[in-house]
């Protein structure tokens, strides 16, 4: 009941106390609810350890994907784009449609951070690759010389491609997340 009157801290504290009685039992999805927390709260190592830890407890592989995105989600967010990468990495390569799409998403937005454009626009690329239209857009965006300086123009026009890229193009990390994960 902390968690959804959204009183983040009293949430962690009741999750961290129903750890310690629990006796082994259901600690993944303790461990989970806690790094929900102290993401809710915008403490976001601390989530990214809790959602390791949960990783490490499940034996459900859907789950196991769906937390290291949460892990690499945190280091987006801190601007750690190579610890991003790293989670994302981990991941391999046979993944279902819906993974590997949201994959290739985060590959695009980690190698934005560390300014490595040409990785960047592949794999935004190969997320409109259908639409011939929406890849020559990407590809004038991307070969503009000014990647480093946000255009309010270029903004909206990701933001149009795909919610939450605009924000994320500006350095809006956690609005952009939010975005693409609400529309996704």
């Amino acid at each position: 009941s902390q968690f959804e009157n959204q009183n983040y801290q009293l949430a962690v504290k009741e999750y961290q106390r129903a750890l310690f009685f629990s006796k082994g039992e259901k600690t993944d999805y303790l461990y989970q609810q806690i790094a929900r927390a102290f993401f809710k709260n915008s403490q976001f190592t601390q989530a990214a350890y809790f959602y390791d830890l949960s990783y490490k407890t499940s034996t459900n592989d859907s789950l196991k994907k769906e937390l290291t995105f949460n892990k690499a989600q945190c280091y987006l967010l801190m601007s750690d784009y190579r610890q991003s990468l790293y989670e994302l990495t981990s991941l391999g390569n046979e993944l279902s449609e819906y993974f590997k799409r949201k994959q290739d998403f985060y590959f695009a937005v980690s190698y934005f951070g560390i300014e490595d454009f040409e990785k960047s626009e592949a794999y935004f690329i190969s997320l409109v690759k259908n639409d011939p239209e929406l890849v020559n857009e990407i590809s004038g965006l991307f070969s503009r010389k000014n990647l480093n300086r946000p255009s309010p123009k270029t903004a909206k026009t990701l933001s149009r491609i795909i919610p939450g890229s605009g924000q994320l193009y500006v350095g809006d990390l956690k609005n952009g997340l939010n975005s693409l994960v609400l529309t996704g």
